[in-house]
């Protein structure tokens, strides 16, 4: 073995010293965390609450470049490894609050459900109420059992329970704004690709790139998506906007987080609106029935005096197909829809409603007027229950299915409803905006002419005996009540008929008026149809003579009155009125109810009080006649 030379020996002594003192001052400094790393368990603790109450995530911001940043430290097995890595910030959401945020393309953006909150306290009780009459909301939705809803049920697991380990978190998420296309390019196009939105307990697992197992991934539809998610510690959701050359601009995003109810939410089970009748410009849509309770009920009077009524709408025009895109989304709704019930919260002008227990039955439901439509047009109609801008359940609002309808276009029918004495008239009339500029006068031009017929009515009615007991009235099962009502009904429908375009070839509808010139003064250009028609009555003039004389509105097709009103007014009244109803040769006078087939489904095939297009399986009350069909006579009723 070599030795040290002599030369070195005095030098070798000093500097093994120094190294050793360099070797000691660093072992003092950096023991404790040495041992603290190695004292460390890696398995999870035997308690179950100990992850609700420790974070396990060690978070600090960053500086500088880094300040969106999180540093995150976390131990593999039992190794005294320590892995760091950086990741994007994540926004903290609260309990019952939602925020907008921009998101580029291409972006993801991350938040998190913090674990108090996941471990808080519920909402007080009502605290996520609508205001609306024995409606309400609690930790999940009442109409649980409907099959459709969505904002309360797509959980991750399968399950609806809630254990003493996780908690049941309910996820919403709404586009409110989304790109629109490039510049140069003006060529048709649908609305661009949804956001895609990614759920689970660790931020790193989150994202397109991550293994499927370790997240839960929910592209959003027509600008909504919805989780349920049960969760023992914090909850991370990450939301990515698409890459799409062909669009400019951003994505805007609420997130709603809630332990209570889902924040925002979509019913695809029904449309829950309804369309009862169109002209060329304009548009009359209801609820359902919103309650089935009687007038005489608290219940019935509190829906009926809500002002202003609770739901909005919103309506566009299916060639713009832009709104496609955010139709399940409330706040999209608000910033794309061209006839809007709420802008940034507040409600608008662009829709006349009314709580009204007209159409669909005499029950309560909201009525909907608007007008600026364009003519021959189809139109999309969204009916949505408003946002509130409180922390509460359910305070993002809630979005109806889409419905559709058809403005018409010929010009020379208008909508009327709220008359006063034929009140329940809510559909298109034969019109004339130069004879009749306002919907006004036109009103009073067909109510007065009801009200002057049903005088007469009145006055043969008093020769009635209807105060003498029930069994010295003319029937046991009707009284004079009955009796008045299905005159009026059946005077209001053969004196104010329902007005469709004349273009419409429905095999229901009866052409009226045929030979008069169009408000705008153009004619039919078939000469051989105008002349024979000259000599058939029905086809030549309207129902009522003055109309055309003092309306004069042209050509027109009717939805002729129900053949089942006449025989109601029949069986409702005494004998003695004589009153009768007309057979077969009564066809050009009186339509029937739809005969079940496809062509005739959801359609108004004939006119009655309250009729409106696809109330087939809506849940509504159905209106109708009471009592058997019975002909009891012969065209005495037939009223050209």
């Amino acid at each position: 073995m070599l030795k040290p030379s002599p030369l070195l020996r005095p030098r070798l002594l000093p500097s093994m010293i120094a190294t050793g003192l360099v070797a000691l001052f660093f072992f003092t400094i950096f023991a404790g965390n040495l041992a603290d790393a190695a004292e460390l368990d890696s398995t999870l603790p035997d308690d179950h609450n100990h992850e609700r109450l420790l974070d396990p995530f060690v978070s600090a911001r960053g500086e500088g470049d880094g300040e969106d940043m999180i540093y995150q430290a976390e131990f593999s097995g039992g190794r005294e490894e320590l892995h760091a890595r950086q990741l994007p910030m994540a926004y903290e959401i609260p309990n019952n609050i939602a925020r907008p945020y921009n998101l580029n393309q291409g972006e993801t953006l991350y938040f998190v459900f913090l674990n108090q909150s996941i471990w808080g306290p519920h909402a007080p009780a009502g605290s996520g109420s609508t205001g609306l009459p024995s409606v309400g909301l609690s930790r999940r939705w009442e109409d649980e059992g409907e099959g459709d809803e969505q904002g309360a049920f797509n959980t991750a697991d399968g399950k609806d329970e809630e254990s003493s380990i996780t908690r049941s978190v309910y996820i919403t998420l709404n586009t409110c704004l989304q790109p629109s296309n490039a510049k140069g390019d003006s060529g048709p196009k649908g609305p661009p690709p949804q956001v895609t939105m990614y759920v689970g307990e660790n931020q790193t697992t989150l994202g397109a790139s991550k293994p499927a197992d370790g997240q839960r991934i929910i592209a959003a539809e027509f600008g909504f998506a919805d989780l349920t998610f049960d969760a023992s510690k914090n909850l991370y959701i990450a939301v990515t906007g698409p890459n799409a050359t062909e669009y400019e601009g951003i994505y805007s995003v609420e997130v709603g987080v809630s332990i209570d109810a889902p924040f925002h939410a979509y019913s695809g089970d029904a449309t829950d609106l309804f369309f009862i009748d169109s002209d060329s410009s304009s548009a009359l849509l209801a609820t359902k029935n919103l309650t089935l309770d009687n007038s005489s009920t608290p219940v019935y009077q509190q829906w009926m005096q809500l002002s202003p009524p609770p739901y909005v709408i919103f309506a566009n025009n299916q060639n713009q197909t832009w709104i496609q895109g955010v139709s399940r989304s409330y706040c999209g709704l608000e910033n794309y829809a061209q006839i809007a019930g709420t802008q940034k919260g507040l409600r608008t002008d662009m829709v006349k409603t009314i709580m009204t227990n007209v159409t669909l039955g005499t029950h309560p439901k909201q009525q909907f007027y608007f007008h600026g439509l364009n003519a021959s047009s189809q139109y999309y109609g969204i009916l949505a229950l408003p946002r509130n801008a409180t922390d509460a359940p359910g305070g993002g609002g809630r979005v109806w299915q889409t419905m559709n309808f058809t403005t018409q276009s010929d010009g020379n029918c208008a909508i009327l409803f709220n008359l006063s004495f034929c009140s329940d008239v809510s559909y298109a009339v034969p019109g004339n905006p130069t004879t009749f500029p306002t919907l006004t006068s036109l009103a009073a031009f067909y109510d007065n002419a009801a009200k002057s017929a049903y005088s007469n009515f009145a006055k043969a009615l008093q020769q009635i005996p209807c105060e003498i007991p029930n069994t010295g009235q003319y029937s046991l099962v009707r009284n004079c009540d009955d009796c008045a009502k299905a005159y009026k009904a059946w005077l209001c429908s053969v004196t104010i008929p329902r007005c469709q375009d004349y273009s419409r070839g429905d095999p229901w509808l009866q052409p009226r008026n045929v030979v008069q010139p169009f408000p705008n003064s153009s004619v039919l250009q078939d000469t051989n149809f105008l002349a024979a028609s000259q000599a058939i009555r029905y086809l030549n003039s309207s129902r009522n003579p003055a109309i055309d004389a003092i309306v004069k509105p042209g050509p027109y097709k009717e939805i002729l009155p129900c053949l089942d009103m006449c025989y109601n007014l029949v069986q409702s009244c005494p004998a003695a009125m004589k009153f009768d109803c007309p057979g077969m040769e009564g066809a050009s006078s009186y339509g029937r109810r739809p005969n079940g087939s496809k062509s005739e489904d959801g359609q108004i095939t004939c006119n009655y009080p309250g009729a409106a297009y696809h109330l087939g399986g809506a849940g509504v009350v159905r209106v109708g006649w009471l009592g058997a069909v019975v002909v009891v006579g012969v065209a005495v009723m037939v009223v050209v």
